[in-house]
Protein backbone atom coordinates (compact mmCIF):
# COMPACT_ATOMS: atom_id res chain seq x y z
CA UNK A 1 0.00 0.00 0.00
CA UNK A 2 1.27 3.07 -0.80
CA UNK A 3 1.44 6.70 1.44
CA UNK A 4 0.90 9.42 0.16
CA UNK A 5 1.80 12.62 2.74
CA UNK A 6 1.48 16.39 2.28
CA UNK A 7 3.29 18.73 4.85
CA UNK A 8 1.63 21.99 4.09
CA UNK A 9 2.00 23.28 7.57
CA UNK A 10 5.98 23.16 6.61
CA UNK A 11 7.43 26.61 7.18
CA UNK A 12 9.30 27.74 4.06
CA UNK A 13 13.41 26.77 4.50
CA UNK A 14 15.85 26.37 1.85
CA UNK A 15 16.90 22.99 0.40
CA UNK A 16 20.39 21.64 -0.97
CA UNK A 17 20.23 18.78 -2.49
CA UNK A 18 23.41 17.71 -2.60
CA UNK A 19 23.29 17.89 0.94
CA UNK A 20 20.48 15.72 1.71
CA UNK A 21 20.20 12.12 2.60
CA UNK A 22 20.45 9.90 0.07
CA UNK A 23 23.29 11.40 -1.96
CA UNK A 24 26.31 10.29 0.27
CA UNK A 25 26.65 6.62 -0.33
CA UNK A 26 28.13 4.52 2.69
CA UNK A 27 29.20 1.49 2.08
CA UNK A 28 26.61 -1.62 3.85
CA UNK A 29 29.59 -3.99 4.59
CA UNK A 30 30.95 -1.18 7.11
CA UNK A 31 34.15 -0.54 4.70
CA UNK A 32 34.90 2.12 2.80
CA UNK A 33 32.15 4.97 0.62
CA UNK A 34 30.96 3.09 -2.00
CA UNK A 35 32.10 5.30 -5.39
CA UNK A 36 29.13 6.89 -6.65
CA UNK A 37 28.73 7.77 -10.70
CA UNK A 38 27.07 11.32 -10.58
CA UNK A 39 25.73 12.95 -14.17
CA UNK A 40 23.54 16.15 -14.11
CA UNK A 41 22.15 18.35 -16.64
CA UNK A 42 21.13 21.33 -15.07
CA UNK A 43 19.24 23.99 -18.34
CA UNK A 44 21.73 22.37 -20.33
CA UNK A 45 24.70 22.41 -18.69
CA UNK A 46 25.70 18.86 -18.09
CA UNK A 47 28.75 17.59 -16.17
CA UNK A 48 29.42 13.73 -14.94
CA UNK A 49 30.97 12.42 -12.02
CA UNK A 50 31.11 16.14 -10.85
CA UNK A 51 29.59 16.85 -7.17
CA UNK A 52 28.20 19.61 -8.31
CA UNK A 53 24.70 21.29 -6.17
CA UNK A 54 21.58 21.96 -8.08
CA UNK A 55 20.87 25.65 -7.87
CA UNK A 56 18.83 26.55 -3.85
CA UNK A 57 15.33 26.64 -4.06
CA UNK A 58 12.59 27.53 -1.57
CA UNK A 59 10.79 24.47 -0.03
CA UNK A 60 7.15 25.27 -0.13
CA UNK A 61 5.14 21.63 0.37
CA UNK A 62 6.12 18.36 0.25
CA UNK A 63 4.92 14.89 0.26
CA UNK A 64 6.04 10.53 -0.30
CA UNK A 65 4.54 8.28 -1.75
CA UNK A 66 6.15 5.17 -1.49
CA UNK A 67 6.97 2.74 -4.30
CA UNK A 68 6.25 -0.77 -3.79
CA UNK A 69 3.86 -2.41 -6.35
CA UNK A 70 2.97 -1.14 -9.52
CA UNK A 71 -0.54 0.45 -8.41
CA UNK A 72 2.27 2.32 -6.38
CA UNK A 73 3.28 3.93 -10.01
CA UNK A 74 0.16 4.88 -10.40
CA UNK A 75 0.08 7.04 -7.26
CA UNK A 76 2.80 8.63 -7.77
CA UNK A 77 2.02 9.90 -11.36
CA UNK A 78 -1.95 11.22 -10.16
CA UNK A 79 -0.03 12.66 -6.91
CA UNK A 80 2.23 14.28 -9.47
CA UNK A 81 -0.99 15.44 -11.38
CA UNK A 82 -2.45 16.95 -8.81
CA UNK A 83 0.46 18.71 -7.68
CA UNK A 84 1.56 20.57 -11.08
CA UNK A 85 -1.56 21.31 -11.95
CA UNK A 86 -2.66 22.75 -8.74
CA UNK A 87 0.60 25.15 -9.69
CA UNK A 88 -1.40 26.03 -12.83
CA UNK A 89 1.32 24.38 -15.38
CA UNK A 90 0.14 24.27 -18.84
CA UNK A 91 -1.54 20.90 -20.32
CA UNK A 92 1.89 20.31 -22.07
CA UNK A 93 4.04 20.56 -19.13
CA UNK A 94 1.88 18.26 -16.56
CA UNK A 95 1.77 15.73 -19.56
CA UNK A 96 6.00 16.30 -19.47
CA UNK A 97 6.56 15.86 -15.54
CA UNK A 98 3.87 13.01 -15.77
CA UNK A 99 5.53 11.00 -18.27
CA UNK A 100 8.63 11.38 -16.47
CA UNK A 101 7.37 10.30 -13.13
CA UNK A 102 5.86 7.12 -14.81
CA UNK A 103 9.48 6.38 -16.00
CA UNK A 104 11.42 7.26 -12.70
CA UNK A 105 8.82 5.48 -10.75
CA UNK A 106 8.95 2.43 -12.67
CA UNK A 107 12.74 2.03 -12.97
CA UNK A 108 12.20 2.08 -9.30
CA UNK A 109 9.85 -0.71 -8.81
CA UNK A 110 11.57 -2.97 -11.80
CA UNK A 111 15.11 -2.25 -10.69
CA UNK A 112 15.29 -1.74 -6.88
CA UNK A 113 11.90 -3.37 -5.74
CA UNK A 114 10.90 -0.55 -3.96
CA UNK A 115 11.88 2.93 -3.32
CA UNK A 116 10.12 6.67 -2.31
CA UNK A 117 8.94 9.23 -4.31
CA UNK A 118 9.48 12.32 -2.90
CA UNK A 119 7.31 16.05 -4.30
CA UNK A 120 8.80 19.24 -3.72
CA UNK A 121 6.54 22.25 -4.73
CA UNK A 122 9.42 24.79 -5.35
CA UNK A 123 9.96 28.32 -5.53
CA UNK A 124 13.58 30.67 -7.06
CA UNK A 125 12.55 34.30 -7.59
CA UNK A 126 9.44 34.70 -8.81
CA UNK A 127 8.87 30.69 -10.23
CA UNK A 128 7.30 27.74 -8.93
CA UNK A 129 7.67 24.28 -10.06
CA UNK A 130 8.30 21.13 -8.57
CA UNK A 131 11.02 18.72 -7.53
CA UNK A 132 10.70 15.40 -7.80
CA UNK A 133 13.46 12.77 -5.74
CA UNK A 134 13.34 8.97 -6.11
CA UNK A 135 15.43 6.97 -3.78
CA UNK A 136 16.29 3.25 -4.05
CA UNK A 137 18.53 1.34 -2.11
CA UNK A 138 19.12 -1.08 -5.41
CA UNK A 139 21.67 -2.35 -7.24
CA UNK A 140 22.58 0.97 -8.92
CA UNK A 141 23.45 1.34 -13.07
CA UNK A 142 26.85 -0.14 -14.12
CA UNK A 143 26.91 2.17 -16.85
CA UNK A 144 25.81 5.55 -16.21
CA UNK A 145 27.06 7.34 -19.06
CA UNK A 146 25.35 5.02 -21.74
CA UNK A 147 21.90 4.82 -19.36
CA UNK A 148 21.87 8.78 -19.74
CA UNK A 149 22.51 8.88 -23.26
CA UNK A 150 20.08 6.24 -24.54
CA UNK A 151 22.49 3.37 -25.55
CA UNK A 152 21.69 1.64 -22.85
CA UNK A 153 18.80 -0.90 -21.26
CA UNK A 154 18.35 -4.10 -18.93
CA UNK A 155 14.83 -3.94 -19.75
CA UNK A 156 15.23 -5.08 -23.47
CA UNK A 157 13.22 -1.71 -24.78
CA UNK A 158 14.68 1.00 -26.48
CA UNK A 159 16.87 2.03 -23.85
CA UNK A 160 15.55 5.75 -24.16
CA UNK A 161 13.92 6.00 -20.49
CA UNK A 162 16.37 8.06 -18.34
CA UNK A 163 17.51 9.98 -21.59
CA UNK A 164 13.94 10.55 -22.57
CA UNK A 165 13.33 11.81 -18.98
CA UNK A 166 16.03 14.18 -19.17
CA UNK A 167 14.96 15.45 -22.56
CA UNK A 168 11.02 16.43 -20.57
CA UNK A 169 12.69 18.02 -17.60
CA UNK A 170 14.51 21.53 -16.44
CA UNK A 171 16.92 19.53 -14.71
CA UNK A 172 18.08 15.89 -14.37
CA UNK A 173 20.67 14.99 -11.79
CA UNK A 174 21.33 10.84 -10.94
CA UNK A 175 23.53 9.53 -8.64
CA UNK A 176 24.43 5.91 -8.27
CA UNK A 177 26.35 3.47 -7.20
CA UNK A 178 26.29 -0.32 -6.08
CA UNK A 179 24.03 0.65 -2.25
CA UNK A 180 21.61 2.24 -4.68
CA UNK A 181 20.29 5.54 -7.22
CA UNK A 182 19.28 8.74 -6.42
CA UNK A 183 17.83 10.56 -9.41
CA UNK A 184 16.20 14.59 -9.02
CA UNK A 185 14.13 16.25 -11.64
CA UNK A 186 12.88 19.47 -11.96
CA UNK A 187 10.31 21.31 -14.06
CA UNK A 188 9.26 25.09 -13.67
CA UNK A 189 6.20 26.45 -14.60
CA UNK A 190 6.06 28.87 -17.51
Amino acid sequence: MSERRRDSDRSTTEIQQDSAPGFERRSTDGGQPTPVQTFTDCQGEQTVNESRPLPEVNQLDSGTVEIVSEDDILTARQTTREVVESLDFRITDVTRTVTAVSELARNVYLYAGEGTMTWYEIRRGDRTGIELRFDDDGPGIKNLSAAVSGNYSTSHGMGRGLEGTRELMDTFKIQTSKDGTTVTVRKWNR
